[in-house]
């Protein structure tokens, strides 16, 4: 009760002083004593840092013509120490990179991994939103990209 006559300074309070290691969850419960500024604030702390720079990020190169099997390549070769550090991406004889160009690589991906024509995927009859593997299709892709396995498969 106290707190909801001292809003604005408690307010102040948090956008100035609030720490990304304070735990900073109990007071977002109480939305009545703080307002959208600092619910905003507090919110934002709970995400991670953005990086600036590009350092320790697993780098792609990826040709648009061999686009599923060379981002296979680069995912199945890399540390995943590396992988929890981000992504970044390039396509070959392309100038733009940064975030933009990640999120078309993960869209084109998704396009071909979600294709109804190829069906790796099946919708779920009772939820269109949610998919399970097609048991038949990725053991066929996953045939194809590991011939060795094929060969040494019962």
């Amino acid at each position: 009760m106290v707190l909801k006559h001292r809003k604005s300074a408690l307010c102040a309070l948090i956008v100035r002083f609030a720490k990304r290691i304070d735990d900073h969850r109990w007071i977002l419960e109480h939305k009545e004593v703080i307002d959208f500024e600092s619910r905003r604030h507090l919110a934002m702390m709970m995400f991670p840092d953005v990086k600036e720079g590009y350092d320790g990020l697993h780098e792609m190169l990826i040709d648009r013509s061999n686009l599923l099997e060379e981002s296979f390549q680069y995912i199945a070769r890399a540390e995943p120490e590396t992988l929890h550090a981000g992504l970044f991406m390039e396509f070959k004889n392309e100038e733009a990179s940064g975030p933009g160009v990640l999120r078309e690589w993960f869209f084109l991906v998704c396009l071909f991994l979600f294709n109804p024509e190829i069906a790796l995927f099946l919708a779920c009859p009772n939820d269109r939103r949610r998919f399970f593997p097609n048991p038949g299709k990725l053991a066929q892709v996953f045939m194809n990209a590991f011939p060795l396995t094929a060969v040494c498969a019962p």
